[in-house]
């Protein structure tokens, strides 16, 4: 890339652990020489201008001292998952999308200022986002809600998913590493609404990997006006396989349960340790407040899923 005279040369890692050995940071290192060599020998750089400023991004935790050695050496700034967090702190779109591309937590990795001239360049220039939506706030999240009305017709029930799946984006996107929507099986026999993996950083999440076996979480939408029978839940289980790591499900629906249905999740839960979990309009309502309040909404269903077995007999 060009800015204000300068040429810059970046080359992006993403790892799946935020820490990595040193020998895969010294072949990214080798990797992002080769290419400034690559601009400069190409007639990258202009008369006059100097040689490609080289940045490695690599979505990872990098020993400060680490990150000297390369800078005093060959030029090189690495910008690590600390420097990344913060130039993208001031755009909540932006941060929003790197958390939930890093497929670990962010919970403990500090924001730090990086150094060299692309960080002058950022926080001089911000970048124009022309045509840019206002991001959902919990007013306009809840007054959609409730003016979603309820009914099986298709108008309805795409209306009821879209909220229902920005919502569940609002409250938990830092939880997942993946969200995947209207998900199929690999046998085209089941489709689910929305399909996350966790990261397991509250918890909650730490609860349901631990107990109930599952790195992945399903959530159904069901816009009916009444209440949900027990047909729904014998459906829902269909989705959950233990072999895929696929154990606990969330049925949001506007009323909840009937007494059949949860009759049937308590079944599914003591013969198959399959945990499906009933979310209502009231629960979803109460969940963006929490948040809006500066309260962790994963909480909650903390709270709600100990009551429930707490109240299991034999």
């Amino acid at each position: 890339m060009r800015k204000d005279g300068q040429t810059f040369v970046v080359e992006l890692k993403l790892y799946r652990s935020p820490s990595v050995s040193h020998t895969l940071l010294e072949q990214a290192a080798a990797q992002i020489l080769r290419y400034g060599r690559a601009v400069a020998d190409t007639g990258g750089t202009e008369a006059g201008h100097q040689k490609p400023a080289l940045y490695l991004a690599a979505l990872c935790q990098v020993d400060p001292a680490y990150k000297a050695y390369y800078k005093d050496t060959y030029r090189i700034h690495i910008l690590d998952v600390g420097n990344l967090l913060y130039l993208s702190q001031k755009e909540p779109r932006l941060f929003a999308a790197l958390t939930q591309l890093l497929p670990y937590s962010t919970d403990g990795i500090p924001s730090v200022q990086p150094e060299g001239p692309i960080c002058t360049v950022l926080e001089n220039h911000p970048e124009e986002r022309p045509g840019k939506t206002p991001e959902n706030t919990p007013a306009d999240l809840l007054a959609r809600l409730q003016q979603c009305k309820p009914g099986k017709t298709e108008k309805a029930s795409r209306q009821y998913e879209q909220i229902c799946t920005e919502i569940i984006h609002y409250l938990f996107t830092p939880e997942f590493s993946k969200e995947v929507r209207q998900h199929k099986t690999s046998d085209k026999l089941f489709r689910m609404d929305l399909l996350c993996a966790l990261k397991g950083a509250t918890a909650f999440w730490k609860f349901l990997i631990r107990y109930y076996h599952t790195y992945f979480v399903v959530f159904e939408y069901k816009n009916y006006s009444t209440k949900l029978s027990q047909n729904l839940i014998y459906i829902t289980e269909k989705y959950l396989y233990d072999a895929a790591l696929r154990n606990v499900a969330f049925i949001l629906s506007r009323k909840g349960f009937d007494r059949s249905a949860q009759n049937a999740a308590l079944g599914c839960l003591k013969e198959h340790k399959k945990l499906i979990l009933d979310l209502t309009d009231a629960d979803l309502e109460q969940m963006i407040r929490m948040k809006q309040e500066g309260e962790e909404p994963s909480d909650y269903l903390l709270s709600k899923v100990e009551d429930y077995l707490m109240s299991i007999g034999k």
